[in-house]
């Protein structure tokens, strides 16, 4: 199926795939690999959901790559340059399993739904009493209908189809449910439940659209879910954690928040790119210059909250996640095939190679 939809199959990335990842020029995250345009050039799927490192091309062919001035200008050892691409895999994969949510090419209905569920459902004392038990059963019964509709071949396709519709309105309903309770809560614990279930909810739409053949409907309406979600978390962490100062998070011991991931949480929470900068505002008397207009909630002086810089940690990450997930949608959709239809032809093609991971690229974008 893959070589029909004008893919190709490698067991390890391109060299020069390996050279747009080093110099900038593509980024993966979530199990992907994109341009500077936000693009899909690459899918990288593994059997395990984590171990992309064994996708890094071996000594031997990083060398001659060195030897014939492709990857020249990166690096000045062969044992240099493939500790470099081992890191970027690593950290795509790490980034993808601190999200919580997966690499990409892993959302693929049931099993997806019912594993984030499970992982979800150990916080429900933290919001039993903003969350009916009659909404858990709801979604309970939009992952089983899911469940069900894996059964291709089994079940005629006007059965598959209304368990999908049932599921697909379930979950519709359960994310603006979700969503506005995430967007009023008060707790830090009851903060990060209602987005773990938004997440599933809004997810396990998209996903059921996909099978339905509405394909460009479900890149539309995670689109949109992924912008109120972005909103929703960057308004939280300014409320919660930043509050109107800054500076007290300084007060963090710097092994629970090194310095990277304070300035990242400040670039996400302001929809900024700041970086470092960040440091100059710590220096002087005066942040206004940076200030969101926030109302302000709580003493600034106050202690900052532990668990919630964990969260903004977490979700800083996880935006990148939801960001590539879009783009595969995206990419289905202009294949017009669904999530469940791409990722058993990417299980199929991982077992004819017998490899634990895979490289799916454009056959027309390998180079000759």
């Amino acid at each position: 199926m893959l070589t029909e939809l004008g893919l190709t199959v490698t067991r390890q990335i391109p060299i020069e795939m390996i050279g747009g990842i080093l110099s900038g020029a593509y980024t993966a995250h979530g199990g992907v690999i994109r341009n500077g345009a936000g693009q899909i050039v690459a899918h990288l799927a593994s059997t395990s959901g984590s171990g992309l490192t064994s996708l890094v091309p071996g000594v031997n062919i990083l060398s001659s790559a060195l030897e014939n001035g492709q990857l020249m200008m990166l690096s000045r050892s062969v044992e240099e340059l493939h500790s470099a691409v081992s890191s970027v895999m690593t950290v795509a994969t790490t980034g993808a399993a601190l999200s919580g949510l997966g690499l990409a090419v892993s959302v693929a209905g049931f099993a997806y739904l019912n594993r984030r569920f499970e992982q979800m459902e150990k916080l429900l004392v933290d919001v039993k009493d903003l969350i009916e038990k009659r909404n858990i059963a709801d979604l309970k019964s939009a992952i089983g209908h899911m469940k069900n509709a894996e059964g291709v071949g089994r079940i005629s396709e006007e059965n598959r189809r209304s368990l999908l519709l049932e599921a697909q309105k379930n979950f519709t309903t359960l994310s603006h449910l979700y969503g506005d309770l995430w967007a009023s809560a008060k707790s830090t614990k009851q903060i990060r439940a209602i987005e773990g279930f938004f997440a599933l909810a809004f997810t396990g739409a998209s996903i059921t659209n996909s099978e339905l053949g509405m394909y460009e409907i479900a890149v539309t309406q995670y689109q949109e879910n992924v912008d109120y979600w972005s909103e929703t978390a960057r308004s939280q962490v300014r409320q919660h954690l930043i509050r109107d100062n800054p500076k007290q998070l300084q007060e963090i011991n710097a092994e629970l928040l090194p310095t990277a991931d304070l300035v990242n949480i400040l670039d996400f929470a302001n929809n900024s790119n700041r970086g470092i900068a960040w440091l100059d505002d710590f220096r002087t008397p005066d942040t206004k210059s940076w200030r969101p207009s926030i109302p302000k909630i709580s003493n600034p002086w106050e202690k900052p909250d532990i668990e919630m810089a964990e969260l903004a940690r977490l979700w800083q990450k996880r935006q990148a996640i939801l960001e590539s997930q879009v783009a595969h949608l995206g990419f289905l959709s202009g294949k017009e095939i669904s999530v469940g239809q791409f990722s058993r032809a990417l299980k199929d093609a991982a077992n004819a190679q017998g490899a634990e991971a895979i490289c799916v690229i454009e056959s027309q974008k390998k180079a000759a």
